[in-house]
This record gives structure tokens, C-alpha cells and sequence, in this order.
């Protein structure tokens, strides 16, 4: 008997602590790992959110980088970063009240007193600091929305429920979830909401069903305190509670008033925590591309649900900004030294565009200068270049490029464009060989004037002193009488001959040319001191080469052999030489067989303005009039 009264006593004692502690039923959940707002914005460079959670549906802490493997289309990648960190939560407060809340203990405590009680000590050891949002509503709507723990608090202790007076219904849960709703997430953070209620009537379990669905799409875990006396606890209403904390995630607690609440902060703690992800895509063409992350820690493996990647990937577009179509190249101090000629580099500025607007860093940029690698920047700044010129020795016309490779090795090359290089050539002939050596010719000119003027002046001399010793010859003869000359009688004197012509170099007056080009300024006027151009020559060429053109005119505009007039039986025929200027004949351009030219036309050679003028212009015919008769 003593054996068997003890066991009774030990039952008893057993069974009196089961009914004092609170029944808590938890999701059955296995473990998970959900993968969210992966943002691609700054492609190539991805990053996203990571919610890790154990068998238990505890957030699973302390990954490292090494633990995370992303399957990108079918790469595995490690992220560059894994961080675990906080992120606030957004809780509503659902009180569904009823007389079954209104039961008080022996001290007079009600349950909802002692549920309030919990509730506000949760709040109070929230930081101040705390970016967590809360909520209140009830069966009668929302009593407080999206405001720190401090005034929700405040609200809380003012709030008074009408437990006697309200009827349990759902519409506290309604409005917690249009609460939930109403304010954005911000990333990683969680949504949840803590239903205290007694147990749901026939009539509202169904309707239960349509709520649970809204909270599962939204994400939002519905925790629930059943408040309620023991044999209600078994309805099928506290059931119907039950099911809906299991589908979303969340839990249930038991209560009656006599057992111990538990803590929130042990239920939502979990929802607090998220991992931020970033990592190198290794995509490198257009299209949609999955992802999914695979979780190895101990004994644990995870893989996660999959994203797509809707990315646009296309190479860098690089562009030639401003580029000049002519360059001139010319030595002013010394026209026969090309390799001196200036300018010898000329400045080129590019722009890089991303056409799929994901801008990222590039590796390399190449000018090329008719299919040729003449430059290559592999380090800012990728943006400019020094194009070489001191090669360019003869004029021609040049293609350039520019080739641009990113960070991910694409690339592309921009649209040709052609800039023609002119080298002013120093004059040929006989003019180019005085011009090149004309200190030479200069010192043989002063040597060989000095060796005449000495042989002047040698032989001068010797005709000096004979002249001097004839007259003293000449002298001694006339003072010599036996020498004198006897007189005879007179000569008649003799025809003086004609004169010679004193000035043999004076020539006769050339006639005047039959035409010639007179110069004029921008405003049509001849211009001053510009001298007029003879076209005496059956042919006269006009250019900036003197060893192609008869007639160099300095302008840069000017081709070295820019045109050609010829004299032909029906007048002067002016032909463009395919010149990158053009000629015009009274601002138009003239055909590929030539233009006749007529007294009075405006020609231009590149930028440079002339008017045809006829040695003898044409009479200007005088108007006739003609009477008209009348009908």
C-alpha cells in the first residue's frame, strides 16, 4: 500500500504541473532557405536577400561565405560578401475580445489582464532605438497603426477592449492583416501578427480559410494566444486556429489563466534576422537566367528557391567625339623639313556607352588608324588619346576606329571615320632647288662676285698703266718738234655714223592677256594688293604643290593639284581635279567634263574667290523695244 500511494501522490503531483504549464504547438516545419529580392541593377555586380531557417524554425546564424554556393545557369559561384544582419519588424497586436477573456482568478486578475501584461513587458524591453513598427486592432477596428513600441505602449494601456460586450468574430484578424498590408517592407524585413483569442464559433471556421490564404501570399506568420477554459480548447474552433499558425509558419500557445505566457520576443526573434548576398555574375549574353542558392553547414543542406535573372547584356558602344575631318600639317620655319612639321599629335576624346544600361569598368581601349594599332589604353583614362602624326609625311586621307573591351570581355568597334592629313610639300623645279639651296648658292654667288671684281679690278689696272705710259708717250711726241706734224690743209669732215642703241635690254610692250582671274574679298570686292592671274598659257593649273600646280595659291583649303584652265576654240574651260574642296563657278559646282567660263563669273577654289574677267569684254547689247500693236 505505501508503494502504490506513493505513485498515486507522484501522479497527482505530475499531472497538476502538466496543467499549469501552457500547451504550445509549433509549425511542423522542416528546414528552409528562401531567396528574395535579388536585384540586378548594378550588373555585373548581383545581390539579394537569404532567410536560412533549422528543423526548430530558428533562423540559422553565423553562415560564412564558404557555407553559400549560388548556381548561376549553371555556375557555381562563391559570393564576395555574406552578411548577416538585423532588420526591423512590423507586428500587429489582433485582440479578439469576448467574454471568455473577461475571466478573472482568484485575485481578481482577468486573462486578458495577465495576456496585457506580457504584451506591454514585450514592448517596454524593445531599444529605443528600435526600428520595429507595431500595430493594434480589435474586433471594433484599428486601434493604433505603424507606431514605435513606446507609443503603442501608451495606446495599449488606453485601449479598453469591451470584453463583455464583444462577440468573437474574425474581424480583428481582418483588420490586422489590412494593417500589415498597408506599409512597404523594407529589405529583409518581416511582417507578423500575434492573434490573441479565444476559440472561433462554427460559423466563422470557414471563412478562416479565405484569411489564411491572404496571409500566406503576403509572407505574414500569424502567431496566436488561445484563450480559453480548458474544454474549449478541444473545439474545433481553437483547432481551426491551430491549422492557420501552421500554414504561415507560426505557432499557437494555450491559455486559461493559470499558466505562464511566454515571451513574443521567443517567437519573433527569429523573424529578425536576414543574410545579404553579392557575388560577380558570370552572365555574359541577353536572356533569362535562374539562380538558386545551395546551404552546406554540418550535417545540414539546403537549397533554396530559384530567381531569374531577366538581364539585357550587350558590349560597350564607343564613340569618336567631334573627330576633325582635315588636318593640316606644315613647317613655317622650314618648309623642305617634313618630319618637323606641325602639328605632330593630334588630341582624340571617345565616350563609352552601355547600351544595356549596366555601366561597369573597362579593360581596354585601342584607336586604330587604317585597320593598324596605333594607340592603347589599358588604365585610365580610357577616354583619350594622342594620335601620332610625325609619320604622316604625304597627304591621303585616313581611316580611324576605336575598339572597346569591359570588365565581362566584351566588345565592339565604332563606326569608320575618315580624316584627310595635308602635308604642305615644299616647292619643286628650279624654284624648290634655289629655295633648298639657297645658303649655298647665296655663298657661291658672293664667292664668285668677289673673283670677278678682283679680276676687274687686276686687269683695270693693268690698263691703267698703260694708258698712263701712252699718254707720256704721247707727251714727249708733241713736245718734240722734229716730231710735229705739218698742216696741210682741211679734211672734209666725215658722215657721223648712227648711235647705238644705249638701252638694248628695253623690249617692245607685250600685248595684255585675253584674260585673267582677278581676286576677291568676302564681300565681293577685288581684293587689295592681290595681284591678278594671267591666262596667257594655253593650260594653267592651279594647286598647294608647286612640282604639280603652274600656279600655287597658299591656302590650306587647296588640293596640291586642285583645277585646270584650259584655252580651247570656244574659250576658257575650267575642270575640277577631284579636289576635297571642290570648285564652284557662281556658287555651284562644276560638272566632271568642265565649265566655260564667261566674262564676269565668280570662281572659287576651295575658299579662296575669283572673278573671270576678258581682256576684251564684251559689248553689252542694248534693249530693243517692240512696239506692240492693237488689236
Amino acid at each position: 500500500m505505501p508503494i502504490r500511494t506513493r505513485a498515486l501522490r507522484l501522479f497527482l503531483i505530475i499531472f497538476i504541473i502538466s496543467l499549469a504549464l501552457p500547451q504550445i504547438s509549433f509549425a511542423q516545419s522542416q528546414a528552409s532557405a528562401v531567396l528574395y529580392e535579388v536585384n540586378s541593377e548594378q550588373f555585373p555586380l548581383i545581390s539579394g536577400l537569404l532567410d536560412v531557417y533549422d528543423e526548430q524554425g530558428q533562423f540559422l546564424r553565423g553562415l560564412k561565405p564558404g557555407s553559400v554556393s549560388l548556381l548561376e545557369g549553371g555556375e557555381t559561384i562563391t559570393p564576395d560578401r555574406l552578411t548577416e544582419r538585423a532588420a526591423p519588424l512590423q507586428v500587429v497586436v489582433a485582440i479578439n475580445s469576448g467574454p471568455a477573456l473577461a475571466v478573472r482568478d482568484g485575485q481578481g486578475f482577468s486573462r486578458y489582464d495577465k495576456a496585457i501584461a506580457v504584451l506591454d513587458n514585450w514592448a517596454a524591453a524593445r531599444p529605443s532605438d528600435s526600428a520595429d513598427l507595431f500595430s493594434l486592432t480589435w474586433n471594433g477596428g484599428i486601434v493604433t497603426s505603424r507606431v514605435n513600441p513606446l507609443t503603442w505602449r501608451n495606446r495599449l494601456e488606453l485601449f479598453d477592449p469591451q470584453l463583455r460586450a464583444s462577440t468573437p468574430n474574425l474581424a480583428a484578424l481582418s483588420y490586422a492583416l489590412d494593417t500589415a498590408l498597408e506599409t512597404p517592407l523594407v529589405p529583409g524585413g518581416k511582417r507578423a501578427i500575434l492573434l490573441v483569442s479565444s476559440h472561433l464559433d462554427s460559423e466563422n471556421i470557414a471563412a478562416l480559410n479565405d484569411l489564411t490564404a491572404r496571409a500566406n501570399q503576403a509572407g505574414i506568420r500569424v502567431f496566436a494566444w488561445i484563450v480559453d477554459s480548458k474544454d474549449f480548447l478541444v473545439h474545433p474552433g481553437a483547432d481551426a486556429l491551430r491549422q492557420m499558425a501552421i500554414a504561415t509558419g507560426g505557432a499557437t500557445l494555450d491559455f486559461t489563466g493559470i499558466e505562464t505566457l511566454l515571451d513574443p520576443e521567443e517567437w519573433l526573434g527569429t523573424l529578425r534576422w536576414v543574410y545579404e548576398f553579392e557575388y560577380a555574375s558570370a552572365v555574359r549574353e541577353s536572356g533569362q537566367h535562374s539562380l538558386s542558392v545551395l546551404i552546406s553547414s554540418g550535417e545540414l543542406a539546403l537549397n533554396s528557391n530559384q530567381a531569374v535573372l531577366d538581364l539585357t547584356v550587350l558590349p560597350p558602344n564607343p564613340i569618336l567625339l567631334s573627330p576633325p575631318s582635315q588636318i593640316t600639317r606644315q613647317n613655317p620655319e622650314d618648309q623642305f623639313d617634313l618630319e618637323n612639321s606641325q602639328p605632330a599629335s593630334q588630341a582624340l576624346e571617345i565616350l563609352i556607352e552601355f547600351p544595356d544600361g549596366h555601366p561597369r569598368p573597362l579593360e581596354r581601349t585601342t584607336l586604330y588608324v587604317d585597320d593598324v594599332v596605333v594607340q592603347e589604353n589599358t588604365s585610365d583614362p580610357f577616354e583619350q588619346f594622342n594620335w601620332d602624326l610625325r609619320g604622316y609625311l604625304v597627304s591621303g586621307t585616313h581611316s580611324l576606329r576605336i575598339e572597346a573591351v569591359d570588365s565581362l570581355g566584351l566588345s565592339s568597334t565604332s563606326a569608320p571615320v575618315t580624316v584627310d592629313v595635308v602635308v604642305v610639300q615644299p616647292p619643286g623645279g628650279l624654284a624648290g632647288l634655289i629655295l633648298r639651296n639657297n645658303v649655298a648658292i647665296a655663298t657661291t654667288g658672293v664667292v664668285f662676285a668677289g673673283l670677278v671684281l678682283l679680276v676687274v679690278i687686276f686687269f683695270s689696272g693693268q690698263k691703267t698703266f698703260s694708258r698712263m705710259a701712252e699718254r707720256r708717250r704721247i707727251r714727249a711726241r708733241q713736245l718734240d718738234p722734229v716730231t710735229q706734224p705739218v698742216q696741210t690743209g682741211l679734211e672734209p669732215p666725215t658722215r657721223p655714223l648712227p648711235a647705238a642703241n644705249p638701252f638694248p635690254w628695253i623690249r617692245r610692250k607685250t600685248p595684255p592677256p585675253p584674260a585673267y582671274l582677278v581676286k576677291l574679298t568676302s564681300d565681293g570686292q577685288p581684293a587689295p594688293g592681290g595681284d591678278p592671274i594671267s591666262l596667257s598659257a594655253p593650260e594653267l593649273t592651279i594647286g598647294a604643290d608647286p612640282t604639280q600646280a603652274t600656279n600655287v595659291l597658299g591656302d590650306p583649303s587647296l588640293s596640291p593639284l586642285h583645277a585646270r584652265i584650259q584655252r580651247t576654240a570656244n574659250g576658257f574651260l575650267l575642270t575640277d581635279n577631284r579636289s576635297i574642296a571642290g570648285t564652284w563657278v557662281n556658287y555651284e559646282t562644276i560638272p566632271q567634263e568642265g565649265c566655260l567660263l564667261a566674262h564676269g563669273d565668280v570662281v572659287n577654289f576651295g575658299q579662296l574667290t575669283y572673278r573671270f574677267v576678258l581682256g576684251k569684254p564684251p559689248a553689252i547689247q542694248k534693249p530693243k523695244l517692240t512696239p506692240i500693236q492693237p488689236e
